[in-house]
């Protein structure tokens, strides 16, 4: 990936803020959803965190390595 390290920071900061603003939505779901839907979109939503952690900030941070994350902890916690 030959991008600036400038893009590649706000690439890091956009995957983070999406990560934890799904991880915020999660109480509110939870609320209104049964147990089996819930389950089924608390899924989803790791999978998705999980895809911009391998899929982007990988490729971040092999060009990059300081921009890595130490880990992305949201989608452990899923």
């Amino acid at each position: 990936m030959a991008i600036s390290r400038q893009s590649a920071r706000a690439l890091m900061d956009v995957i983070e803020g999406c990560g934890k603003g799904l991880v915020r939505l999660l109480p509110a779901l939870e609320s209104e959803l049964t147990p089996d839907e819930f389950k089924k979109i608390k899924r989803e939503i790791g999978r998705v965190i999980s895809v911009m952690d391998e899929s982007l900030s990988a490729k971040v941070a092999a060009e990059y390595p300081d921009l890595a994350p130490e880990a992305f902890p949201i989608a452990h916690k899923l």
